[in-house]
């Protein structure tokens, strides 16, 4: 099973919103640079609970995630490599969880 979602992220500290999220309720994403390497992603599920922050650490072939939810339901890390996919860049996730 693939699952796979198309949304805008607010770059200037606002939320992009989009419709259509789990139950069809909108979703909230923003995101920055935290430094030359990490890019920290907002999602916001506005109408439900979850509040997500992902942390992704790029290197020339790996990417490690941090993963936490802010009413502290999650705090996961995992690790991928990422992989050469026609013109793009495509982030593999493998094996590698911690919990």
């Amino acid at each position: 099973m693939s699952l796979v979602s198309v949304r805008s992220i607010g770059l200037d500290g606002v939320p992009r919103l989009s419709d259509h999220g789990r139950f069809g309720l909108p979703v909230g994403l923003k995101g920055f640079w935290k430094d030359n390497e990490t890019f920290v992603l907002d999602y916001d599920e506005i109408a439900n609970i979850n509040h997500y922050q992902f942390e992704l650490k790029l290197s020339e072939k790996d990417v490690f995630v941090k993963l936490t939810e802010k009413a502290g339901t999650a705090h996961l890390n995992f690790t991928g490599r990422l992989k050469a996919h026609s013109r793009r860049r495509k982030i593999e996730i493998r094996n590698k969880l911690t919990l």
